[in-house]
């Protein structure tokens, strides 16, 4: 039997080493102290919790869902569920107007869970729309959102749902590559001609590579929709202001999630797709367009995107690697192999 009550201040400690350990480390280490926090004990013992804190946007109070997490052997009993039900109860009580949280794009269980207690996820222009500029850049900045590459914004407020844009492919598309573009203008600071030239070459780049994906999803049977992830954006605006480049996540996403090998394969294809849509433009500068200046900066950019694509941790798992790793880890480890004897080469 699973009891949930309000954490001890002498439980804090053994709270935040729980979350770290079943946390990614990248991911574990921004577990805080908690203090507004939900135990789930079985029997003595602390098996998961919730952490929670409150925003004051405009003349609303948010409570915002910072961590929950259940140990990983006991995750399938419904525990998740109980703490949201409790701190959303909790919030209620303390007059709070909604709820939020910012959740992984894959992490599949916790998006669900978000989604069947009423949450809808949103983005800037939905934020815009339903708060207003101030509004919206408060839900943004008083949240790790900007900084949390491959993290959705989910909001649920009591007066019931908002008006919010559907995810279709064509406008996810547009708004991936505004945003990506809109990252790299710092990089004209340093240079009208040579910031288009990196702008352009980003553009094509991201193209292809979405192109990739696209013909590969069409060996599945699922049925896709591109998305545009708006966390992290911040980072790659940052980097480009030191002449850095880095990416907004922008992926296909089947329309219906489902458990099973099968299911892993598609993603995985999906990400093999890129992955290979970037093998071609080095291949293609390499062997054909060698002394061409606009591939060496496109391959450049590809080769970048590469690396990242097989890194299977967070924070960069949503640019592929995950997928590849989590499918099967034979393949994973040839196309590991693989970039990196086509970078030593390409070199």
């Amino acid at each position: 039997m699973v009891q949930i009550r309000p954490m001890k201040k002498e439980e804090a400690v053994e709270v935040r080493k729980l979350g770290r350990k079943i946390f990614e480390p990248f991911e574990g280490i921004f577990i805080p102290m908690p203090k507004a926090c939900f135990v789930a004990l079985e029997g003595d013992e602390i098996v998961g919790a919730v952490l929670y804190k409150h925003l004051a946007i405009q003349d609303k109070k948010i409570t915002y869902v910072d961590f929950i997490f259940v140990k990983k052997n006991i995750s399938s009993k419904g525990i998740g569920k109980k703490l949201l039900d409790t701190c959303m109860d909790q919030g209620i009580k303390e007059g709070c107007h909604g709820f939020s949280g910012i959740i992984r794009d894959d992490n599949v269980s916790s998006w669900k869970m978000f989604l069947d207690k009423g949450f809808q996820k949103v983005q800037a222009l939905d934020l815009l729309k339903n708060f207003g500029i101030k509004g919206m850049v408060s839900h943004l900045l008083k949240t790790p959102l900007p900084f949390a590459t491959g993290m959705a914004y989910y909001l649920k407020m009591n007066q019931g749902p908002m008006e919010v844009n559907g995810a279709r492919t064509v406008r996810q598309i547009f708004k991936y590559l505004i945003i990506s573009l809109l990252t790299l203008v710092p990089l004209l600071i340093w240079g009208l001609k040579s910031g288009l030239y990196i702008i352009s070459a980003l553009l094509v780049m991201l193209l292809c590579r979405g192109l990739g994906g696209y013909l590969f999803t069409l060996l599945t049977k699922e049925k896709w929709t591109f998305k545009c992830i708006e966390g992290g954006f911040l980072i790659p605006f940052l980097a480009s202001f030191v002449s850095g480049i880095f990416f907004v996540c922008g992926n296909w996403y089947p329309n219906i999630y489902r458990k099973g090998r099968a299911f892993k394969r598609s993603l995985g294809l999906s990400s093999l797709g890129q992955w290979f849509a970037l093998f071609m433009i080095l291949t293609t500068h390499h062997f054909i367009l060698k002394d061409n200046n606009f591939t060496e900066v496109l391959s450049s950019l590809a080769a970048l995107m590469m690396i990242l694509s097989v890194i299977p941790l967070y924070p960069l798992a949503s640019f592929g690697g995950k997928r590849l790793y989590d499918w099967d880890k034979i393949i994973y480890g040839f196309v590991l192999v693989a970039t990196f004897i086509i970078l030593v080469f390409f070199s």
